[in-house]
């Protein structure tokens, strides 16, 4: 491990100053704008117990694991698909 020596103080930095620079503060972060089409609209969904199960089973059985959540959505772009 290598040992330093400790810096050498280029001269103090008064009180004041200090205090100016705490009382000046910051901003608080910024959210992006997020325009109203690409903003995820939380949606609460209850599904019935049987329904649920026969879904969980249909994506055990998949070879590759796909999400309630995903599966859901993808149901959801090909039923609007399908009406429009």
């Amino acid at each position: 491990m290598t040992v330093a020596r400790k810096p050498k103080d280029k001269g103090s930095t008064s009180e004041t100053q200090i205090a100016a620079l705490i009382e000046k503060g910051g901003s608080m972060a910024r959210q992006k704008a997020v325009t109203p089409t690409a903003q995820n609209m939380p949606v609460s969904l209850r599904i019935p117990g049987p329904l649920a199960e026969r879904l969980d089973n249909a994506l055990q059985d998949k070879l590759i694991r796909v999400p309630r959540h995903t599966w859901i959505l993808e149901a959801i772009v090909e039923k609007l698909d399908r009406e429009a």
